[in-house]
């Protein structure tokens, strides 16, 4: 070949043995990319019915300023993203009528709403009263909260019926225990009667006497019931002079009457981890009555009574355990 063509051609080899050589050496572009994310400011806002408490007036300027403040943040370059317990990310329409304030979850929902965002601080609009799952003040956050209180810290005169302690489920004919748990503040001294009621007649009623200022005072009741079925009590503080608030003076409780308990006879041919399964299952329900019979262990399973359900297990067997009583079983 002329000399030209072999230098272009010692050109081209060149060219690829060093593309293959790069290769080889498995080489890469990188980059990089830097992307800024605007600082963001959380609101984050309690809006239960306690909120009400401030009065309407008070909210309705609550609302304004906090739309000055959004604006503000905007002006300075910050993001600000609000949060509160019905979802409602425009603080126009917040109208204040939740039933339960959690504000751990609620913080803990908006940290998780947001992750990955550039959140800097979280501002927390609360009057405080927190009545569902853990304190916010026992958990960590990645960023500081500015807790903004509102509400009149004084405390008001109040009785508050806390807590109803009772069986869900009860026998006809049988007594069954109610326990009422009273709180009281501003009273010390004072008493106070307190009620149980059905379809509006009142069953038994009990005085108790205020000693110590939120200091639980107990009322018990003994009461029985002919009526099969759901029924429902109604339990009554009597209102006190100068008490703020008569919402919390009365609870209602559901109590089911049923008809005496169901009995269940188990026979098994030898000792087997179903039995306490089955055992377990069916003695957490206070309606059955359970019997275990295992053969050739005692006590002896007494025939005369009346079962209403009989469960064999691994029965009949080869050893022809229980077939006495198999057959009475039949014939029942």
């Amino acid at each position: 070949w002329p000399k030209p063509i072999n230098w272009l051609l010692a050109i081209v080899r060149g060219i690829l043995v060093s593309l293959l050589s790069l290769l080889l050496l498995n080489f890469f572009i990188k980059k990089t990319e830097n992307k800024v994310q605007k600082k963001v400011i959380g609101i984050v806002i309690d809006n239960s019915k306690s909120m009400q408490n401030l009065g309407k007036n008070n909210l309705a300027s609550l609302k304004n300023a906090l739309a000055d403040l959004k604006n503000k943040l905007a002006e300075k370059d910050f993001e600000v993203e609000v949060g509160s317990f019905s979802q409602n990310t425009n603080i126009d329409s917040l109208q204040f009528n939740q039933n339960a304030t959690n504000l751990g979850n609620l913080i803990a929902s908006f940290k998780t709403k947001h992750e990955g965002r550039n959140i800097t601080d979280l501002i927390l609009l609360s009057d405080g009263i927190n009545n569902q799952g853990i304190s916010p003040s026992t958990t960590k956050f990645p960023y500081p909260i500015n807790s903004l209180a509102f509400g009149d810290t004084v405390a008001k005169k109040d009785v508050i019926l806390k807590n109803i302690i009772a069986n869900n489920i009860a026998f006809k004919g049988n007594d069954f225990v109610v326990q009422a748990e009273v709180h009281s503040y501003g009273f010390i001294g004072k008493s106070a009667q307190i009620t149980i009621s059905q379809d509006g007649k009142v069953l038994q009623n009990k005085l108790i006497s205020f000693k110590n200022n939120l200091e639980p005072e107990l009322a018990e009741f003994t009461i029985s019931s002919n009526k099969k079925g759901l029924n429902r009590y109604l339990i009554q503080v009597n209102h006190q002079a100068g008490e703020v608030n008569f919402k919390n003076n009365s609870r209602e409780i559901f109590i089911d009457i049923v008809d005496g308990q169901q009995k269940i006879l188990l026979l098994a041919a030898s000792p087997h981890p179903d039995i306490k399964a089955l055992k377990t299952i069916i003695e957490n329900n206070e309606n059955y009555k359970l019997t275990i019979g295992i053969a050739n262990q005692g006590p002896k399973v007494d025939f005369n009574q009346k079962y209403d359900l009989v469960i064999l297990h691994q029965l009949p067997d080869e050893p022809a355990n229980f077939a006495n009583e198999i057959k009475q079983i039949k014939k029942l």
